[in-house]
């Protein structure tokens, strides 16, 4: 269940490709694509594995130097692709935070040591090696106080890590104690790292794989596996709500572990083999989900789509989007606070893509009205709601951004009256939230 790596793809073509004529247009969020490029034009390919709260993406592209094409980390920020630790052999970026930093590996031009993790930015490299024993690692996330989780050694002999203020914390050998004093051949992985410093990963004894969540201070949680004996942590959101998937290999299922309660999220198709990647703050939750058949034109791997859960409904994102988009979405990776989602896409021209997906200000608020129906408020009071919604929904459609503003404000002005009364207060938070957030998309002053 662990996270793929690079698979490069040839392609044809360059560009940044923003489509519009959404295919949902109540219900569920619909999007706008961006194609976000590559770094080299002899393989325009590329690879996204994070997204921040700013809608930058970190990921893998290929780059052809001289007869090598070697994977490189990359960070595309503000429209524009830009490839990371220039001076690196490889490099990869698995992670990223709200200050853009990103994390992952180089393997250093010289190729005396072994790959290692890193911290990656624009500005330059910070290298985690000399915290970690000097041996082989990799960095899989990063929160926005500089705390990194990963792995050191080799794939099959992996030890997870935690690197706080310059500090190593061997969380191998913690896990190791939590599972009873040392387990023989346990391979074990730091895959995520919340705003509180939370980690979710995973750890193996070569056979059976369970899910682990580390608390601050220094105390285990392990996911029961359930569906046949196995479990993976992927993603975690700042309120401790992780992802990932529970089911042996053929038979995995994403999963949602909130404390004490697992939720299976279902799949699209077979359920072959389906993961959770991504959770925002909001609890929605992007990832893979095999939807029957196999490709086996090279080497033979399921067919996936890529899916959202949200509101407690898994959807196919590629009904999601455009129809006449040419885009296939196998995997989304990343989701942000404001649902924006970071994906990879197949496209019979343009071979295989990294695309950024942003939800349209008209799909948002057909989400928020599915919202305000699911709280059963009051008639007077949802009635009242839904019908400011359906207004600036119908303003937007004809163009008049300035109306559908300010009746958005009004939803907001009414339900911060009605917080605490006619809307509890946490409800009232989110829709408030929800409509801000929109606010934000369409610009409003």
């Amino acid at each position: 269940m662990h996270r793929t790596r690079l698979e490069l793809c040839l392609a044809a073509a360059i560009g940044v490709l923003l489509l519009a004529s959404p295919r949902s247009t109540s219900g569920q969020e619909v999007y706008e694509i961006i194609d976000l490029g590559s770094l080299d034009p002899t393989y325009p390919s590329a690879y996204p594995y994070a997204i921040n709260n700013a809608g930058d993406v970190a990921g893998v592209a290929p780059v052809l130097a001289g007869s090598i094409v070697r994977p490189t980390a990359f960070l595309w920020r503000g429209g524009a692709m830009q490839g990371l630790a220039p001076g690196a052999y490889y490099s990869w970026a698995y992670g990223l935070n709200d200050r853009a930093e990103a994390v992952g590996g180089v393997t250093p031009a010289s190729r005396v040591s072994p790959s290692h993790a890193a911290i990656l930015t624009p500005d330059g490299v910070s290298d985690l090696h000399p915290f970690l024993d000097g041996v082989e690692s990799v960095a899989f996330d990063i929160n926005d106080s500089g705390q990194v989780v990963g792995a050191r050694g080799s794939v099959l002999s992996r030890r997870a890590f935690l690197v706080d203020g310059g500090t190593m914390v061997d969380l191998h050998e913690e896990l190791a104690q939590y599972v009873g004093g040392g387990v023989l051949h346990l391979v074990t992985q730091a895959m995520g790292i919340n705003r509180a410093g939370v980690i979710v990963g995973s750890y193996g004894t070569g056979a059976t794989e369970v899910a682990f969540v580390r608390h601050p201070d220094g105390t285990y949680e392990t996911l029961d596996p359930g569906l046949n004996g196995e479990s993976a942590a992927t993603c975690i959101n700042d309120d401790a709500v992780v992802g990932g998937a529970a089911g042996a290999y053929g038979a995995a299922r994403p999963i949602v572990w909130d404390g004490p309660s697992v939720t299976d999220l279902g799949a699209l198709g077979t359920g072959f083999f389906s993961r959770a990647l991504g959770i925002n703050s909001r609890g929605d939750i992007v990832g893979s989900s095999h939807t029957g058949g196999f490709d086996c034109s090279s080497v033979c791997f399921p067919l996936e789509h890529a899916f959202l859960y949200q509101g407690g409904v898994m959807s196919d994102l590629n009904d999601l989007i455009p129809v006449d988009s040419g885009w296939e979405l196998i995997s989304a990776t990343g989701i942000n606070d404001s649902g924006q989602i970071a994906a990879r896409a197949m496209d019979a021209q343009r071979g295989q893509r990294a695309v950024l997906l942003t939800p349209s200000p008209r799909g948002r608020l057909g989400s928020l009205i599915d919202l305000v129906l699911g709280l059963e408020l009051p008639g007077g009071i949802e009635n009242s709601l839904v019908k400011k919604l359906e207004n600036a929904r119908a303003a937007l459609e004809d163009g008049d951004t300035a109306t559908a503003c300010e009746l958005l404000g009004a939803f907001v002005n009414e339900c911060e009256a009605q917080s605490g009364k006619k809307l509890a207060a946490d409800d009232a938070a989110r829709l408030i939230g929800e409509a801000q957030a929109i606010r934000a998309l369409l610009g409003c002053s």
